[in-house]
């Protein structure tokens, strides 16, 4: 198949899944009423993000984890089993950590909206807790060594996570109560943009820190501008 080729019928899946994304978006509109309340919510969420933290959860992947090891050490696997299960977690772990680490990278160096930590998804029991502060979160090499400055007064949650809409993987923005974002706030940011599909930037793993920063960067661009937004109105 040429390239030529390829892109089309890439371009022809993305028509496709941003048309089933729009028609489960509209069932799925508020009412005028709930609207209301919504947009003013999201509003005030958008200001008080901006002096106060962002928690980046991200995805362990720990339930495929499981399941190879477990596969791994299951004495009725046979060797050549076990050995394309090794490789497997070998992949998932490289990519994971790969893909996290970049990520985390590019939002120390372009995000400034707000103080910002990262976490794993299997801490976020702690995080809805008195715990909070038992919590090692991440740093840019993944080891859990920082911990909170002083307990926040407001916080959000940027998680990694499958849309409801579509089932692709996005950063989503949710509240402490993990409700979603409605307009104003910018409220999902996928892991693989279409520009990133389009320039070759897709692949794993020689373009993984430029993807990130296409994502970091328009975070960062869009929480701005509907913060400059709400702020002039």
């Amino acid at each position: 198949m040429s390239s030529s080729n390829a892109k089309i019928i890439l371009l022809v899946c993305i028509v496709q899944v941003l048309s089933i994304s729009f028609n489960i978006s509209l069932a799925q509109e508020p009412s005028a009423t709930n609207k209301n309340f919504l947009t003013n919510r999201s509003k005030n969420c958008l200001k008080s993000l901006n002096n106060g933290i962002l928690f980046v959860r991200l995805s362990s992947q720990a339930k495929k984890i499981q399941i190879l090891e477990s596969a791994i050490n299951n004495s009725q696997i046979s060797s050549k089993d076990k050995l394309k299960n090794s490789k497997r977690l070998k992949s998932v772990l490289e990519s994971r950590n790969r893909f996290h680490s970049a990520f985390i990278r590019s939002m120390k160096q372009y995000y400034k909206f707000s103080k910002v930590y990262f976490y794993y998804d299997y801490e976020q029991k702690k995080l809805n807790s008195s715990d909070i502060r038992q919590i090692r979160f991440l740093d840019e090499n993944l080891n859990p060594t920082v911990l909170l400055d002083t307990l926040p007064t407001f916080y959000m949650i940027l998680k990694q996570d499958k849309t409801r809409e579509s089932g692709l993987e996005a950063f989503i923005f949710v509240d402490q109560e993990q409700s979603k974002m409605f307009k104003p706030f910018p409220d999902q940011f996928r892991i693989y943009p279409l520009n990133s599909m389009l320039t070759g930037l897709y692949h794993e793993p020689a373009a993984t820190m430029k993807r990130c920063d296409l994502i970091v960067k328009n975070i960062q661009k869009k929480l701005s501008l509907a913060f400059q937004s709400v702020n002039t109105n």
